[in-house]
């Protein structure tokens, strides 16, 4: 089976996508898609692949699209190819709003289409040491920062970095998020650039994340305080280190230390996680995804509202901004 792939956006990640999905055994690259004809010549664009600045135009042909366009214009795009009937990947967060979130899952129950969202950090290697090995954790702690840039500014810090540490608490403690306190300033753009989110999740789990796009160096990491294991994991090195307490049925309890790495580029194995999920839909075979799902990436969007709502309620209580 090959399955025709289209990819709208040719941004940071855009341009990456369009040069694995067409290294993919069992895809076709059709088409890609930006507004700026400049994109086009980026050396990770394949050069015999059909171009074009129209969108719909791009998926056409295509059976799976790619949606790597600015946060404020996903729904936008995705949901006349979910209509269509087209599976769809839309990088992270999943849309702009609550609203055009859910108008993106409803789109794709009913055309049956597959709708993933771009959290890739789950295919860190990091992450992926993890596997699944998290029992009951009772606090998270990440810190998400990185360099100023001049690229997704469109959106505020929460929906730019913090997301993707909202996406792994959730799917790493895996209960409902009770209540969310938020801090966060502008420093540089118009909207807020350093963010801190306490969390506390049903059954008392503590998640403390901080994202910043306006520091001195870029540092991923984030640290799980698991029942008798603490997991600390550097995803800009792609690795996890765990300390465990071991318990021996014929001697004393002991300390065990190790870090662990798998390899693997992780967008790439996003992308052929979401191909497999496609072929499973048209009787591949079946297919568990482990990426974010679009009901995971909306449960992650919405909690990102949740963050940007409480660090509005806080700065209310400051007053306006002095000059």
């Amino acid at each position: 089976m090959t399955l025709r792939a289209a990819v709208v956006g040719l941004g940071h990640l855009g341009r990456h996508h369009a040069r694995l999905l067409h290294q993919l055994p069992g895809v076709k690259l059709v088409s890609i898609c930006d507004l700026l004809p400049a994109k086009f010549d980026q050396p990770e664009c394949p050069p015999e692949v059909p171009r074009t600045r129209d969108a719909r135009a791009a998926w056409q042909e295509a059976d799976l699209v790619v949606v790597a366009t600015p946060t404020a214009s996903h729904a936008e795009v995705a949901l006349p190819a979910l209509r269509a009937g087209l599976d769809v990947l839309v990088e992270k967060p999943l849309a702009a709003t609550a609203s055009e979130g859910r108008a993106l899952l409803e789109a794709a129950r009913d055309s049956g289409a597959v709708l993933h969202t771009g959290h890739s950090e789950r295919f860190n290697s990091a992450y992926r040491a993890v596997g699944g090995r998290l029992q009951d954790v009772r606090f998270v702690e990440g810190h998400r920062l990185a360099p100023f840039t001049p690229r997704s500014l469109d959106v505020d810090v929460v929906l730019d970095l913090m997301v993707h540490d909202l996406d792994l608490a959730l799917h790493a403690v895996r209960r409902p998020v009770e209540r969310v306190e938020a801090v966060g300033v502008p420093v540089i753009s118009p909207h807020v650039d350093i963010a801190n989110a306490r969390l506390v999740f049903a059954g008392g789990c503590v998640a403390n994340l901080t994202a910043s796009r306006v520091s001195a160096k870029a540092v991923r990491k984030l640290r799980f305080f698991d029942h008798d294991a603490y997991w600390s994991l550097d995803f800009i090195q792609r690795e996890a280190d765990v300390t465990v307490l071991e318990r021996p049925a014929d001697g004393p309890p002991a300390v065990s230390q190790r870090r662990e790495r798998l390899e693997g580029e992780p967008l790439r194995l996003e992308l052929e996680d979401f191909v497999a999920a496609c072929a499973a839909r048209r009787g591949g075979p079946a297919h568990l995804p482990a990426g974010a799902t679009g009901e995971e990436g909306m449960a992650a969007l919405e909690l990102a509202l949740r963050v940007r709502e409480a660090i509005a309620l806080h700065a209310d209580r400051f007053g306006p901004r002095q000059p």
